[in-house]
Order: C-alpha cells, then sequence, then structure tokens
C-alpha cells in the first residue's frame, strides 16, 4: 500500500506546527497543543508530536476509533446524545492553548445509515465547548487548524487510487516544494493584496450572476475580507461574513457535499426575506433538510471567492476542507449557512461581548458547512458611493 515519505510526512507536520499555529508567531514556550486524530491517521501522529516537541510545547493527543463512533450514533438515546462532560470541558479548555485536528476516515460511508437527527443532537450538544474556544480564541489566547490524512477509503469514494489522492495533497499543500513554509509565506502575500483592494472598496452588497445563480448578499459596514488563514491547510479562498439580513435570490450548487457520512448532490437554496425558504437536492435530500433544520439553519454566514490563478487543487476530493478551495475554469463561488466566524469584525473582537456580536448579526449555529460551486458567475460589488464593479468573473478577482 502506498505511504507518503518520511520526508512528506515530516514538512507536513511542520507546516501546521510552524506555520499555521498564530500564523507563524512564535509561540510561548510551554504551551500546549491538543493532537486530535483518527485511527486512519495514526502514522500521522508520531510526526505531529516531534514538531510540538521540537517547538518546546507539550501535547496531548485523543485518537478516536470508528467503529466506537459509529457503535455510540446507532445505540445512543437523545439523552445520551445530548451528554456532555462540562467540568472536563472545563478543564480542557483552560489548560489548551492549541489544537490541531486530522481528518481521515477508514470508512467514508460506514454511518450513512444514521438517522442525520442524531448527528443534529451531537452537535447542539458540542456547541458547549464549541462556545468556550471560540470566547478563548477571541480573547486571543488560543488558535487551532485541521487538516487531511488521506487513507484507501477516500481515495476510492472519488475513484482515485492512494497514491493520486495523496498526490493532490501533496500538490495543494505545497509540500512538493523545498520549503513549503517558505511558499505559504509568498502566497500570503499575494492574498493579502488581494484583500487589501477588496476592502479598500467599502462594498455594501454583492451580487452573484450566473446561469444557475442570482443572489444578492449584504456586506455589514464593520466587516472585512480574510484569507482563511491558520485554521485550515491548504487555504485559498478570501471570504467575507455577510449581513443574512440582506440575503434574497437562488443558486445552486455543482459539487457534492460530504455530510452526515452521506453525499449531498445537487443543492438548489432559495432565500427570501433572508432565509432558506426552498431547498432541493437531486441526493440525500432528507439530509440537506434536517441540517436546514438546525438552530439558524436556514441563513447564511460566509460567501467565499477563490482565484484559479492561485488555487492547486484541481479534482473534487469529497472533502470540504480540500472541495471549499478547489479551482476549475471558473475558480469556485462558495457559501455557507450556519455559524458564522466572527473575525471578520474590522474591530477589536476580543472586547466584544456576545451581545455585541448577535447586535452585529453574526449568525450563531451548531453547524459549520461550505457547500461549493463551480461554475461560471459574476460577482459585482455595489460600493459604498453607489457605484458598481465587478470584482469576480471568469474565476478571478479583477485587479483594476
Amino acid at each position: 500500500m502506498y505511504q507518503p515519505s518520511h520526508d512528506i510526512l515530516t514538512k507536513y507536520a511542520r507546516v501546521l506546527v510552524e506555520c499555521w499555529l498564530r500564523g507563524w508567531k512564535w509561540i510561548n514556550k510551554g504551551e500546549v497543543v491538543y493532537l486530535y486524530v483518527p485511527e486512519g491517521a495514526i502514522n500521522f501522529l508520531p510526526y505531529l508530536q516531534k514538531a510540538v516537541i521540537q517547538a518546546w510545547w507539550h501535547y496531548l493527543s485523543r485518537i478516536w476509533l470508528a467503529d466506537s463512533k459509529k457503535q455510540f450514533y446507532e445505540l445512543a438515546s437523545d439523552e445520551q446524545l445530548w451528554f456532555q462532560p462540562t467540568k472536563y470541558w472545563d478543564w480542557l479548555v483552560d489548560q489548551l492553548d492549541h489544537w490541531i485536528g486530522v481528518w481521515s476516515d477508514v470508512d467514508k460511508f460506514h454511518m450513512s445509515h444514521i438517522d442525520p437527527k442524531k448527528n443534529t443532537i451531537a452537535r447542539e450538544a458540542w456547541k458547549y465547548l464549541h462556545k468556550k474556544l471560540d470566547e478563548k480564541e477571541y480573547a486571543g489566547n488560543f488558535s487551532w487548524s485541521t487538516c487531511m490524512y488521506p487513507t484507501v477509503a477516500m481515495a476510492n469514494a472519488v475513484w482515485m487510487s492512494l497514491e493520486k489522492y495523496w498526490n493532490n495533497v501533496i500538490e495543494a499543500c505545497h509540500l512538493d516544494a523545498d520549503d513549503p513554509v517558505q511558499k505559504w509565506k509568498e502566497i500570503l502575500a499575494d492574498v493579502e493584496i488581494v484583500k487589501s483592494r477588496l476592502n479598500a472598496l467599502e462594498v455594501q452588497t454583492l451580487h452573484i450572476l450566473g446561469d444557475d445563480v442570482d443572489l444578492h448578499v449584504t456586506v455589514w459596514p464593520e466587516k472585512q475580507w480574510l484569507w482563511w488563514s491558520w485554521r485550515n491547510i491548504p487555504s485559498y479562498e478570501v471570504y467575507v461574513t455577510p449581513d443574512w439580513r440582506g440575503t434574497h435570490g437562488r443558486i445552486q450548487f455543482n459539487q457534492p457535499l460530504y455530510y452526515s457520512w452521506t453525499i449531498i448532490k445537487w443543492i438548489k437554496l432559495r432565500f427570501e426575506k433572508w432565509v432558506v425558504v426552498e431547498h432541493s437536492a437531486t441526493e440525500n435530500q432528507h439530509v440537506l433538510t434536517e441540517m436546514l433544520q438546525a438552530t439558524n439553519g436556514n441563513k447564511i454566514w460566509e460567501f467565499s471567492l477563490t482565484d484559479k490563478r492561485v488555487s492547486r487543487i484541481t479534482e473534487v476530493m469529497w472533502d470540504t476542507l480540500f472541495d471549499e478551495n478547489i479551482w476549475w475554469e471558473f475558480g469556485n463561488t462558495h457559501i455557507a449557512l450556519w455559524n458564522a466566524y466572527k473575525d471578520s469584525f474590522t474591530g477589536d473582537i476580543k472586547n466584544t461581548s456576545k451581545e455585541q456580536r448577535e447586535s452585529m448579526w453574526y449568525n450563531d449555529s451548531s453547524i459549520h458547512v461550505d457547500i461549493v460551486s463551480t461554475t461560471d458567475r459574476v460577482v459585482t460589488a455595489t460600493l459604498a458611493d453607489g457605484s458598481q464593479k465587478v470584482i469576480y468573473q471568469n474565476g478571478m478577482f479583477i485587479e483594476d
């Protein structure tokens, strides 16, 4: 069976530890990193541990088994799904400074028979931990990052060999570079130019238009465009957290969404008076319906664009971490419903209260899912002075 080389895995761990945690800023000696690793990525754990040790940090690790997770969801009652060890979470959040999560599947569909309502309940229950981590992050005392470790099951799901699937990861994450850390610094510099240009425009609304989309999105005055840096590797997208109250129109997604251990295909959404009023999918629509019924699940929280000149992801992986950064002939556009990230706020988010963030119309939900389209569309911005400007066309940001 194919295995990536020692050099590749060493680079992968180095990028995660040296680049992604707090964005290349030196982390204090003795801080604690939590390594969350599924059994499919067990071979990667020693590399992560070594990188953490060499950075003079401490680590805690958790390995979870796919069959144990499956058994829990098959047998658990609603009461058991809702249970959270809150005293333990309180201790853990106080102990941790950083978190690295690895996504890996030994069988992508072994839980496809599970009622999606169980997944919704479990996600709602996990809000306790997520909120505590969010508050620590907003205070500047916590950072996190995620990556993907391919398995045979993941490759087979998209009809690839494991070696080809891994090669896609290696190329997308620039692990083929002599110094991937330096390469990502160069990418960041390019993306910073795009971000600065977009933020200087003072965008008020966006109109996304194409054969399968006619959508209007409002951008709140105190929100900025960001690069999805330091959290996901790879990361090429530029995104903004919109004001969900200004959303109306329709959008279709030609790329499949892997969620709740199933594939949802050809999703269509129609917004009216800011919320989703119609939805459909050609496969597993019942899972989409359950997602939309989650708390605040029918409101938009992210609008994102990927420039095809930057991304190196050329094939669908059936993994949102990669698919939301894909480029084809027309780049990619994606939106997310459910929970909103608050770092799009132009002010100091760590000094805002929960009530203040709610007053800025940041959506709050237990679910965080991106839905991707790679079809042709033009994105036109209406600016603060009332003028209009095309900012994205033919899969690229417009430079003038």
